[in-house]
Parts: structure tokens; C-alpha cells; sequence
């Protein structure tokens, strides 16, 4: 599992912080961190959007799915070649006894799938709002090293954010850093 760091700037201006936590709550796979119940439910409601495709890609590739398949197209092809009135009759008729579900049906279906998954996305995301830890190293300030030379640029403009701290979700960041950078 690649593990996602996001920089968080809090000179930024509100949109990037907004996607910045929205990253922060919503990314599956973001720095190893003690997960708490709520955030373990939000990850099993998002399971069938996050993990399943996958699952069913893999059993996709699998040669004796893929022979399978292309046997049955390979039986329809003869079947539609030698006999084609038949097998379009044959066709119809399979299709018009298929148990449709109503209209009604698949609409609350598809709301019910909506609601499982903006109730999943948000458990997952209180969840992790709510662990202390997680958000102690989220918010931890990280000074931003000097560049060396003249920091005005060369223009003549005012940097965009001067004096801006970084903070980095990072588990190897060191420590005992301080909470504020040093004034000049």
C-alpha cells in the first residue's frame, strides 16, 4: 500500500486547505496510524467502491475465467452463423422472460448505494478527525528551511506567502521540533 503524504500550508487560501483535509479524510490509504471504530466502519461501507473492482479485475484476468467466456462467445458466433433465424429467435425469447426488477426498484437501489457511500466517506473522515494522534502529527509545524541568497524575487515582487509554515504528515519527520519558528 503506497502511503499518501499531504503538505498542509496554513498561509494557503481556503480552497487548498479544503482539499487538503478533504484529501486527508477521504484517501484510502494515508499514513500508518491507530484506527479508531469509526473510521474502521467508514472503510467497511466503502469496501464494495474501493476494493471490490479490483477483486473482480483480478478474477477477470484469470485465463480459465477468460477461456470460459470466450467459449460461450465462440458457441454464440457458431450458433448465429449456421443458424441465424433461430438464434435471434431463441434470443428474444431469452430475453423478453428475464425477471426485470421495476423501475422503482433499481431507483431506491441506486439511493440506498449513495447513502451507504457518503455515509461511509463521512464515518471514515470523522474517524479520522476525531484520533488525537493523527491530527497532533497533522497539525505539527514544520519550519521551512531558508533558500540561501536574497529571498525577494527577482521582479521585484513581495513573496507570496513569506515566513509560511509547512506542515507535512509524515511519520519520519523528526520530533522535537518547535511549535513556532524563530523570529528575526
Amino acid at each position: 500500500m503506497a502511503e499518501k503524504t499531504i503538505q498542509i500550508n496554513p498561509q494557503d487560501n481556503l480552497v487548498v486547505r479544503f482539499w487538503n483535509h478533504a484529501q486527508l479524510g477521504l484517501s484510502k490509504n494515508i499514513q500508518e496510524h491507530k484506527r479508531n471504530w469509526v473510521e474502521r466502519a467508514g472503510d467497511t461501507v466503502v469496501w464494495n467502491l474501493e476494493d471490490m473492482p479490483f477483486l473482480v479485475w483480478e478474477k477477470m484476468k484469470d485465463p480459465r475465467f477468460v477461456t470460459v467466456v470466450l467459449t460461450k462467445l465462440a458457441l454464440a458466433a457458431d450458433s448465429f452463423a449456421f443458424y441465424p433465424e433461430k438464434s435471434w429467435e431463441a434470443t428474444k425469447t431469452i430475453y423478453e422472460n428475464l425477471p426485470l426488477p421495476p423501475f422503482w426498484a433499481v431507483k431506491f437501489g441506486c439511493y440506498l448505494a449513495t447513502c451507504s457511500l457518503i455515509l461511509g466517506y463521512s464515518s471514515r473522515a470523522y474517524g479520522r478527525f476525531s484520533n488525537k494522534e493523527l491530527m497532533a502529527t497533522a497539525y505539527r509545524q514544520i519550519p521551512t528551511e531558508a533558500p540561501a541568497g536574497p529571498t525577494a524575487p527577482a521582479n521585484g515582487n513581495k513573496p507570496k506567502n513569506p515566513g509560511a509554515e509547512t506542515v507535512i504528515i509524515n511519520p519520519t519527520a523528526p520530533q522535537n521540533l518547535p511549535a513556532q519558528p524563530a523570529k528575526k
